[in-house]
């Protein structure tokens, strides 16, 4: 849309530019240049420096709107990736409470087998007494 105003807007200047030059042969005495060097010269620069900066314009909006849709979709594999590992968190979470559970288990055997320590000993030192 505003590339179709910048080039409506290119084509006005040109065409006053170019009545310019056709009428600059009828249309020179003095005021014609007094009107010619105050008003018209600077239009003809501004506006060429108008439509410069409005190109740049358009070009740095073409540039964020890429930047943005680039952003955008970055955002939304940033989300997969978060749902992805809040699903690995919950299996590793579950793994751990599983583990705390054989945990559990081991640390109640191991206390049982070293309960059972002095009684082993004392049934080797009682075969070991028999035998010899």
């Amino acid at each position: 849309m505003l590339e179709d105003i910048l080039w409506r807007m290119g084509q006005q200047s040109r065409v006053l530019q170019e009545l310019r030059r056709e009428i600059m042969p009828v249309w020179d005495d003095n005021a014609a240049r007094e009107v010619d060097s105050r008003y018209l010269n600077s239009h003809a620069a501004d506006d060429e420096r108008l439509l410069e900066q409005l190109h740049l314009q358009d070009e740095s909006l073409d540039q964020s709107a890429s930047q943005m849709t680039a952003a955008q979709e970055e955002g939304r594999r940033a989300e997969e990736q978060a749902v992805e590992v809040m699903e690995q968190l919950r299996f590793a979470n579950q793994d751990l409470q599983g583990a705390y559970g054989h945990y559990d288990v081991y640390a109640r055997y191991h206390a049982d087998a070293r309960g059972k320590f002095p009684q082993v000993q004392s049934l080797i030192r009682e075969a070991n007494a028999s035998c010899g």
